[in-house]
């Protein structure tokens, strides 16, 4: 007569076989990079072309395993509404430094990854843009507003002329949204009143 274990080691046999068990003996399960949050550039304008890029460093739980980042950024310009994906990969450390385009907006994320490809990606996304606020005419390129800037938008609003390429650089007032004669004043304002300087506050798009 069978005994129970040899029923119980039949059974087993039998599901192992049928593919519904699969055998763990000697396999050891890797846990992923633990939780980790981005830092910088975050909610902000930055003209420039040279971005910093930094994050909390992720710790992995399983002794001496190695984790490596990959930043994914995003970039966007309107219009027309043309996203743009980079990836840069195999980053040892919590920081890189990337040149961009200029006159964009942009969403990042980080995704740490171990020596298993156990994967965990950032609590969250953050967006940043490098409009240069109030020179809709672009030149030169993160150069200050002048009047010939004022003149380009007031013929967009009114006229029906040239679009500012992206719409954020015709945000002098930082409202977001479409440039309107607000932000031409703005500009005007800022060139013979002395007012604030544009600067953009909402991101592109």
């Amino acid at each position: 007569m069978m005994r129970l274990w040899q029923c119980i080691l039949f059974l087993a046999l039998a599901l192992v076989s049928a593919g519904v068990l699969t055998p763990t003996i000697g396999a050891t399960k890797f846990s992923p990079p633990g939780s980790f949050s981005l830092i910088s550039p975050n909610q902000t304008n930055i003209k420039d072309t040279l971005i910093a890029f930094i994050w909390h460093a992720a710790i992995d739980p399983d002794s001496g395993d190695e984790v490596r980042y990959t930043l994914r950024l995003v970039a966007f310009v309107v219009p027309p509404f043309r996203p743009d994906t980079l990836l840069v990969e195999d980053l040892a450390d919590s920081t890189v430094i990337v040149r961009v385009k200029p006159d964009r907006g942009f969403y990042w994320r980080v995704f740490a990854i171990d020596q298993s490809f156990d994967t965990t990606a950032s609590v969250s996304e953050l967006w940043f843009s490098n409009c240069d606020c109030g020179n809709v005419d672009g030149q030169p390129i993160f150069g200050a507003p002048d009047i010939s800037d004022a003149v380009f938008l007031i013929s967009f609003i009114f006229f029906g002329g040239l679009v500012p390429e992206p719409l954020c650089m015709g945000d002098a007032d930082g409202s977001g949204g479409t440039p309107d004669i607000s932000d031409a004043v703005f500009i005007i304002s800022y060139i013979w009143g002395g007012g604030p300087a544009p600067c953009c506050q909402a991101p592109c798009p």
